[in-house]
Formats: C-alpha cells, structure tokens, sequence
C-alpha cells in the first residue's frame, strides 16, 4: 500500500458557502508511489516538471536567502559529478540536516525541475530515511548502493563558477590584512557578546547567559594563492585550522602575528565553493565536507 500523502486540508464554512461531508459510495484510488529518477536525467531534461529522486548529500551551503544542498548518484559519472539543489526559505527544510557532520541519504519528493536545475521550495518534501513510515527492499538496495558513492571534487581551473566545487593548492603569494583578525567567543554558543569578571576570574555570555573559565579564539584570515600547476591565482577565505596551522605558535607577541611569516608557504589542498568567478579573478571560501 502506498504511503499516504504528508499534507492535509482544512476545511472551514462560512455563512456564505455552507457545506456538508458526505461518505463515498465507490472505492477511492490509492495515492501513486513517485518515480526516482537519477541525476543524470536532470541535466538532459528542459522541461518543467515535478519530480523525485534519491541522493547523496556531501555539502550543505547556508546562505541567507537559500539553502544549497550538494548532492550526487551513481549515475553521475561525468567532470563534475555533483548536482546542486537550491533550497528556498519556504521549503519545509529538517532541521537536522543543519547539523548533519555525516554523508546522508535524502529522499526528495516533487522537487522542480526547470532548464536541467532542481530546486525545493514549499511543496517539496525532504526526508532522511529514517522519517519514512516504511521503505520497500527496492528502496533499501539503492540505500545500500548510493552509500558506496565517492565525492570527486576536481582542481580549480577557468571555467569554474559561482557555487561551485574545486581544490587548490599552491603557495600564499600575498595576504589581505584588512580581513586578517582575531577576536574573543563563547565555548558554548560562539557568540561574541562577553562580558569579563576579573574578581572572580570568569567571562559571561550575554547571548546564552552561561560563563566560562576562558572563552576561545577565533581567527579570519584571507590570502591570494598562486597555482602550482597553472597561472591562476585565487583569493581564498580560510578555516580557522588551516590559519592555525599555518601562524607559527612560537611567533606571537601582545600584538598577534606578523603576518609576513606565512607569505610563500605551501598550502593545501583545500577543499572550496566558489563564491565569484570573474575573468581571471575567483574569489573562494575554504570549507569541510561532511564525513
């Protein structure tokens, strides 16, 4: 039997048109099971329709006005071997997959197709396996199939653009002190908003309210990176771990580092999105695949 259908009207009379709930004398047809289709279809098709498919999701890119889920099938065999799927603020979006740190399936309901792009917005349906009421054993073998998938994200070249995926390594050929700084944050919440005690020798977050001994270090940094195999050089925003790694620790004084000592060390390869590609000028965010 089909699963019935997540969704469900409210009726309500007015004076204007009263109405009445009778029973149905014949059988009622039971709701059609969708049909998956693979990515692969998704970029040969340019019609608009709706529809569903089952997939792989490695990258998730918060952005105010939309979600941005990166995902993939065993069909996708190409260059690039990811899709993207753009979620607006109206889709119903799970809000554990905000804190997904792990590789998951997603099964996608009627989620638009228009000119080869998918894209999820207040009729689509997202749900992880594990919310389904039930799941046939043809299900559970392209479960079993799409968890042996591997991501391949290739290097940065020319024609890469905005949103998506590369890897770069090569050496910092120049650092943009502007967005070079550090500043001090909760361990509990991260916010920024502390307040310091020094008779008592702990700091209080006014944003969750809790204390701490010492709050944590938070760093930014932003530097041009020149391509050990090609001319392309790259603006690249960097994860705090990879700024940590590389600031000497034995190099700071009361007024931080000195930024000259990371100049022309080797770098990566980082895993990054595209955040403007421009010409010759690309403009990156280092990031974290989940697991």
């Amino acid at each position: 039997m089909a699963e019935p259908p997540g969704f469900c009207y409210i009726l309500h009379e007015t004076d204007s048109s009263p109405f009445c709930i009778e029973q149905c004398s014949s059988n009622i047809l039971p709701c059609k099971s969708p049909v998956y289709i693979q990515l692969s279809e998704v970029w040969k098709s340019e019609a608009m329709r709706r529809t569903s498919c089952l997939v792989k999701v490695f990258y998730i890119h918060m952005k105010e006005s939309t979600n941005m889920l990166y995902v993939t099938d065993y069909s996708l065999k190409t260059l690039q071997s990811y899709s993207i799927i753009q979620v607006s603020n109206a889709c119903d979006f799970p809000a554990k997959l905000s804190s997904l740190t792990e590789r998951a399936i997603l099964i996608l309901r009627d989620v638009f197709l228009s000119q080869g792009e998918l894209h999820a917005d207040e009729y689509t349906s997202i749900s992880l396996p594990g919310d389904m009421l039930q799941i046939d054993s043809s299900m559970n073998r392209e479960i079993s199939r799409l968890q042996q998938v591997a991501i391949d994200v290739t290097d940065i070249h020319k024609g890469v653009t905005e949103n998506d995926l590369c890897i770069i390594k090569g050496h910092i050929s120049e650092v943009d002190e502007d967005s070079a700084y550090s500043w001090e944050a909760c361990v509990h919440c991260g916010s920024d908003q502390l307040q310091g005690d020094s008779s008592q020798g702990i700091t209080k977050c006014l944003t969750c309210k809790k204390t701490m001994e010492e709050p944590s270090t938070k760093m930014k940094m932003e530097v041009i990176v020149t391509c050990e195999k090609s001319d392309i050089q790259a603006k690249v925003d960097l994860l705090q771990m990879t700024i940590e790694n590389l600031l000497p620790a034995d190099e700071m004084d009361e007024e931080g580092y000195e930024l000259s000592s990371v100049l022309s060390k080797k770098i990566g390869p980082l895993k990054c999105v595209v955040l403007s590609s421009n010409s010759d000028t690309f403009i990156l965010k280092e990031i974290d695949l989940l697991k």
